[in-house]
């Protein structure tokens, strides 16, 4: 079977102390390490997985990278590492018999998830009384096996109700093994013994004693009943939960309910996707967790691309430690400045030296490239001509002097500001006014600026990139020494992977989340709407680059959106309205993942006017051939 350009670097199928090798610290790890509960919210690839397994006791141990020793000196707790992956769910969907009533299959689904949870705390106790001498600090949180360990065993398995054939950790791992068979077990014969009028939630109790089992209780005790024996009363434990949205929903509901909790022993950190029922009935029974009181909620997701651009930077530095032919080089020498940023110096033709700045005779090459794009489209588009007379620019008899791109020149923050979209406009749109229906140009999204925002500070997208580019970064000679051409050629398999992956993503219980509008579909209507006005419309300075989910768009569309956030497919230009995520995204703006850019001939502009996503989906500009009527479904 292929691996995906993406899904190879997923830290779901590493193990801790590989995932430790290759780890950089930065802001979000930083807020994560703090002393509270947290909800770690971002789209799939963001790095939630990578994040908690480092907040793991192995991966801690293992970490080799020259801020790990501070980050173990202040960490003040151990972390468990709980996976909930979709394996995990399909485990419990298989537990718990459609035919059932709902209380019993919750009461079934959480033992499962209880099971899950001692297992996991099982190894991390297990661990703390053991060393691997191989990792960089095997003493981290070690602690001498203690002498009446046998007693705390044993009313350790008490307290979980299992029964163990000795006095050992790796009993217990067996025995909490042993319930998970028992519970398939227990509730089919359940199922085929009991007539339907007495299969209540009583009756499974009475079947299955050990349901009754608070899993909070359980983690509870069991830790007490450790750190008294070893004599750190006072130590805490961090439990660490993975991928929770696709989670049953009561479990989600009593997990999230724990936050609000201030027991000085145990705190929760969890990932969740941007949206899911976490953000719209698994809160609403109760008092919401209060943000900043009683949780932190951590962002994996960056506005602006700017905001992502230090992240990529150290991620690249890390990987590049592995190059010898790269070791201390900057990602600006590898790749070069990108060229169609809104401060570029110049366009940047394949492998042309790109000038770092806008002074003296840098003002000239930046007007010798750009003239010739800024007079091919006076000539063809009258509505451009009229906005540089506008300007008080002749767009009959351009010259340097009238784009010079200086701020201190009359127009010169404006035409540095358009150059970028003079240049598609001129690219795709021909003399009438259609749009060329040319092979994609693919320069704009080279350089590494335009990398790391192609990126959007998604780690795993980013790896990708560099993975695949890795052969490329041998010949020190060139400058850059990746060619705009092997840079493209990555660009467009990445782009290319992400559309495919997006045309395959389901519409049925995603997440909690149905709808009949496929994903990529509606993607596709929106970049091709507002590539539609980026180059067949009048110019415009600064043409709508998002889009505002208005009241008018069907609920259908709404929910296909919100499958899109999870998987990283549009980026909200808004703060979130709940501590968990987005418990609606009507009323809030958007803009396509710059991934999606290369597929719709889009600039990386960070900036641009909001349009309404009716107007963009049902508007005068769009065909209503394929599109619904009002009482319709969506095309």
């Amino acid at each position: 079977m292929t691996v995906s350009f993406f899904e190879a670097f997923n830290a779901r199928d590493l193990q801790p102390v590989r995932v430790a090798e290759s780890f950089v610290p930065y802001d979000k790890f930083q807020a994560l390490t703090g002393p509270s509960h947290s909800l770690l919210i971002g789209p799939r690839g963001s790095g939630k997985t990578t994040l908690l397994k480092m907040l793991s006791l192995e991966a801690m141990r293992a970490w080799t990278h020259a801020k790990a020793d501070d980050y173990r000196q202040k960490l003040d707790f151990t972390g468990v590492f709980v996976p909930a992956d979709i394996t995990w769910k399909e485990m419990v969907d298989g537990l718990t018999k459609r035919d059932l009533p709902e209380d019993c299959r919750d009461a079934l689904g959480q033992a499962a998830f209880c099971v899950n949870v001692l297992l996991a705390l099982t190894e991390t106790m297990a661990s703390r009384l053991g060393a691997d001498a191989s990792c960089a600090a095997p003493t981290y949180r070690l602690v001498p096996e203690p002498k009446d360990i046998d007693q705390v065993i044993g009313d350790i398995a008490q307290s979980w109700r299992l029964k163990i054939t000795s006095f050992s950790f790796a009993a217990i791992r067996r025995a909490l093994r042993q319930r998970l068979d028992d519970l398939y077990e227990s509730s089919n014969r359940f199922q085929f013994t009991y007539e339907p009028a007495g299969r209540t939630i009583k009756g499974l109790y009475e079947f299955i004693p050990y349901l009754s089992l608070d899993v909070f209780q359980c983690v509870e005790s069991a830790v007490n009943a450790f750190d008294d024996a070893i004599g750190f009363k006072n130590d805490r434990w961090a439990i660490l939960f993975d991928e929770f949205e696709v989670v049953p929903l009561s479990i989600q509901r009593r997990v999230l309910m724990k936050l609000r909790a201030t027991s000085r022993k145990i705190i929760y950190k969890v990932a969740l996707a941007p949206c899911g029922p976490h953000t719209t009935s698994a809160l609403d029974s109760f008092a919401r967790p209060s943000e900043g009181d009683d949780v932190v909620t951590i962002e994996l997701w960056y506005r602006n691309k700017a905001d992502a651009l230090s992240f990529c930077q150290d991620l690249f530095l890390s990987k590049m430690e592995t190059n010898p032919h790269l070791r201390g080089m900057s990602p600006e020498k590898v790749f070069g400045p990108s060229s169609f940023s809104e401060d570029a110096p110049n366009p940047g033709e394949d492998n042309a030296p790109l000038l770092p700045g806008l002074e003296g005779n840098e003002v000239a090459s930046w007007v010798a490239r750009w003239l010739p794009q800024f007079e091919q489209l006076a000539t063809k588009d009258q509505t451009f001509a009229k906005f540089l007379r506008e300007k008080g620019l002749n767009p009959d008899n351009l010259d340097s002097s009238q784009i010079d791109p200086s701020p201190s020149a009359p127009n010169g923050n404006t035409i540095r500001k358009i150059a970028q979209l003079v240049a598609f406009r001129n690219t795709y749109r021909a003399a009438d006014g259609k749009k060329v229906g040319r092979k994609p140009w693919l320069i704009p999204y080279t350089g590494w600026d335009a990398l790391a925002a192609v990126s959007e500070g998604n780690p795993r997208w980013l790896i990708g990139m560099l993975k695949s580019l890795d052969s490329n970064m041998i010949n020190v000679r060139t400058d850059p020494i990746v060619s705009r051409s092997d840079q493209s050629e990555v660009v467009a398999r990445a782009a290319m992977t992400f559309t495919e992956k997006l045309k395959t993503v389901a519409t049925e219980e995603n997440t909690g989340i149905s709808t009949n509008v496929p994903v990529f579909e509606l993607l596709s209507r929106i970049g091709e709407a507002l590539g539609d006005i980026l180059i067949k419309g009048n110019f415009l300075s600064d043409p709508p680059m998002s889009f505002e989910v208005d009241s008018a768009v069907a609920e259908d569309i709404v929910d296909s959106l919100r499958i899109a956030l999870n998987f990283g497919a549009i980026v909200s230009d808004d703060p979130r309205d709940h501590v968990a995520g987005f418990s609606s995204v009507r009323g809030k703006s958007f803009r396509l993942a710059y991934m999606l850019a290369p597929q719709f001939n889009l600039p990386l502009r960070s900036t641009g006017r909001s349009r309404k996503l009716s107007s963009l989906l049902f508007g005068k500009h769009r065909s209503t051939a394929t599109l619904t009527d009002e009482q319709g479904s969506l095309w």
